[in-house]
């Protein structure tokens, strides 16, 4: 998954192109990692696909999580810019698997690289650092209950302690073990631009210059 910072990273982007409430567009974008820390419940609050697992599958299209079904589930809330963040994240975080995820974490047989988990975490936090300053990211998020039966809404209270330690861990040595940073910032480019379009085509919001229209209205 992509960690919370580069979600802030790709949020801010899409808010500010939109105009959104950023404050609750950005917990939104948050929510679906609220979850207990078991898979099935880390499963249920990304909408997983129930299929094979990747490792069995020859899908060269294989989709992890059903962000659409979460669009069907929550239309009626879907003009709230906390639920149109909750679906940004699903749509993030398929895009963190096909497009970081495998390419350095699965081998040319769709197995597992355990060995380079260290690596990933390292780079990780080391990233939190470079993106954050990269993008002047701040901690501009609205901590409050939410109705979402998906996730567990108590860890909301939890929430505001791990972004203050993503924002206020600093490291001397930000350098990164495993990917290329290259890839990680091409990845938070194109998936704000791919969720952009996907929330114009769907008439989920419009463009500053498009102001007027009725929210909450998209393709069935």
């Amino acid at each position: 998954m992509a960690s919370r910072i580069i979600h802030l990273a790709i949020s801010e982007i899409v808010s500010e192109h939109f105009s959104l409430d950023f404050m609750r567009f950005n917990l939104g974008n948050l929510l679906p990692d609220l979850h207990e820390n078991t898979k099935e419940a880390k499963d249920i609050s990304h909408f997983r696909i129930e299929r094979e697992p990747y490792e069995d599958s020859e899908d060269f299209n294989y989709q992890y999580y059903d962000y659409n079904k979460f669009l069907q589930k929550y239309k009626d809330k879907i003009y709230d810019d906390l639920y149109l963040g909750y679906y940004c994240h699903l749509i993030a975080d398929e895009l963190w698997i096909q497009n970081i995820y495998i390419k350095y974490m699965r081998d040319e047989n769709r197995k597992k690289r355990i060995y380079q988990q260290d690596n990933y975490y390292h780079d990780y936090s080391r990233l939190n650092q470079i993106i954050r300053d990269k993008y002047n990211l701040k901690m501009n998020v609205v901590f409050e209950d939410v109705e979402i039966l998906e996730i567990h809404s108590k860890k909301i209270s939890e929430l505001k302690s791990e972004l203050e330690y993503d924002f206020n861990t600093r490291y001397d040595d930000l350098d990164l073990l495993l990917f290329d940073y290259d890839d990680i910032r091409i990845y938070i480019e194109e998936t704000s631009s791919i969720i952009i379009k996907d929330l114009e085509q769907k008439n989920l919001r419009y463009s500053k210059g498009e102001r007027g229209k009725d929210y909450g209205k998209h393709d069935e």
